[in-house]
Formats: C-alpha cells, sequence, structure tokens
C-alpha cells in the first residue's frame, strides 16, 4: 500500500529506468545481508547457534560448508534465494521488487490510452486479471519461483495506495474512507483464500 502511494506517474514513462532503480535500491541490501549471513553461517553453526537438529523449511541442510557449499550459497544469495535461515525475512523484498514492476508494466500499458478514464481502466483491469491469476494459482497449490503467485495478489493492496493518493487529488477523503477500504482489502482476501501469512514466511 506505501509503495502504491508513493508511487509517482513520471515512473510509468521511463518504466526500465524505474525497475532498475528499484533493483539498484531493493536487490543489492538484500544481496549484501545475504552474502553477511553467508559469511556467518559456518560461525554460527560451529557456535551452536545453528543446529542440525531442527530444520526450518525452504532453508539450507544445516551442515557446515565446504567450499563448494559455500560457494553454491554465496550465488543464491545473489540471484535472491535467501535459504540462510537469517536472511528468510528478506522473502518480502524480492515479491515487492516484482510487485512493483509489474505495477509499473501495467501503467505503461494503459498511458498510451488517449483519455484519463481509459488509463484507469487499462490499469485497474491489468490489476484485476493478475491478482486473478494469483488467486487461481495459490487456490490449486501452484508454488512459482521468487513466490510471485503472492506478487500477483499484493498488486491489489499496491493499486489501492495509488488509487488513494490520486483520489486524494481529486476530493478530501476521510480517515474513514481508509477504515473502509481496509475493511474491503481484508475481505478480499479472505473470501478468496489468499491472505498473505506472514509468520509462515
Amino acid at each position: 500500500f506505501v509503495a502504491g502511494y508513493f508511487y509517482k506517474d513520471k515512473y510509468t514513462a521511463e518504466p526500465f529506468h524505474y525497475i532498475g532503480t528499484r533493483l539498484q535500491s531493493l536487490w543489492w541490501p538484500c544481496v549484501k545481508y545475504g552474502f553477511l549471513f553467508v559469511c556467518l553461517h559456518n560461525l554460527l553453526f560451529g557456535l551452536g547457534i545453528y543446529s542440525d537438529a531442527v530444520g526450518v523449511p525452504l532453508v539450507n541442510e544445516r551442515h557446515m560448508y565446504d567450499m563448494a557449499g559455500f560457494l553454491t550459497a554465496l550465488w543464491q544469495a545473489v540471484t535472491l534465494h535467501p535459504l540462510e535461515e537469517m536472511a528468510l525475512a528478506l522473502w518480502f523484498i524480492i515479491m515487492m521488487i516484482a510487485d512493483l514492476a509489474i505495477f509499473c508494466a501495467l501503467s505503461h500499458l494503459g498511458s498510451h490510452c488517449q483519455r484519463r478514464w481509459q488509463q484507469e481502466a487499462v490499469l485497474l483491469g491489468g490489476v484485476a486479471a493478475i491478482y486473478a491469476a494469483g488467486c487461481w494459482l495459490i487456490g490449486r497449490g501452484i508454488s512459482l519461483d521468487y513466490y510471485f503467485q503472492l506478487s500477483c495478489v499484493l498488486l491489489l493492496p499496491t493499486y489501492m495506495g495509488y488509487a488513494w493518493r490520486r483520489w486524494g487529488e481529486l476530493l478530501p477523503l476521510h480517515w474513514l474512507w481508509s477504515l473502509l477500504g481496509l475493511a474491503v482489502v481484508v475481505y478480499v482476501y479472505r473470501r478468496t483464500g489468499t491472505w498473505v501469512d506472514l509468520s509462515m514466511n
């Protein structure tokens, strides 16, 4: 929602530049933290902070890295597959990159329309279609690389943040409208079964 609220229309004119800046501001910090956690892996294992007795789903096997394992883990950090346990909290950043790239692409597609309402219709229609595709994937238990199916359903609050700022420029919005909007988002996610449970990731 916050990312959508601060999305500016000038980004739409140069989508590749915008996506590049998002990669620089979001991808690079993930890589740095990923490298740090890979470098700490053997130390944490040796101190008993990591243990091979307890595993976490989707996390690398619990053992000391040899050189091949170390290089593999570094490559996973570069490609944003943060399988180090301490790096799992970065999963949301990875989806945010994809979410903003999709939103910018849809906005750019709509910008070719002549009338403002046509531009909004293309953007809203694209968001709705991709959200529906994400619901379909999640409903069938299909998981894509980088949790892409979750990026699809995160387009909804991204669009709502963008729309909230745009509508606020046209007419005064009372804070009660924000509560109504939140209730709508929660209702839609609950009804479609696409609630993003942070505790599971």
